[in-house]
């Protein structure tokens, strides 16, 4: 199924597969695929795959990664780490931009550049 899949993508599209056990790896890797995506695996077992892969795809690392992980698992040799709490645990930041509009338009910033002498720039 994945080397059908393979061969109907363009030669330009990246073909990206996740993983979450260890002898998935062996058939996705015979399917050609770019790049393996190990999830929730160990440190232990993030290492061992990047064995198992042995540079015949890239190799990225996604599941239980925070500040306190990452140092070990870009020990393993990974090629890439995702950082889900990027996306889906981080804090909602509520910012307005409020404009007041003013009748005349224009008139308003002829009465800014009277009040600070001329030939000064407007911001």
């Amino acid at each position: 199924m994945l080397r059908d899949a393979k061969a109907r993508l363009g030669h330009t599209t990246h073909f990206e597969v996740e993983v979450d056990h260890m002898d998935q790896i062996g058939p996705v890797l015979d399917a050609g695929v770019d790049t393996i995506m190990l999830d929730n695996f160990t440190p232990a077992e993030l290492a061992a795959g990047v064995a198992l892969v042995a540079g015949r795809a890239r190799v990225e690392a996604s599941g239980n990664v925070n500040l306190a992980t990452v140092a070990g698992i870009a020990a393993t040799g990974v090629d890439v780490i995702s950082i889900g709490g990027l996306t889906h645990s981080v804090a909602a930041l509520d910012l307005g931009l409020d404009i007041e509009l003013r009748p005349g338009g224009d008139q308003h910033r002829a009465d800014r550049n009277s009040e600070q002498g001329a030939g000064q720039a407007t911001p």
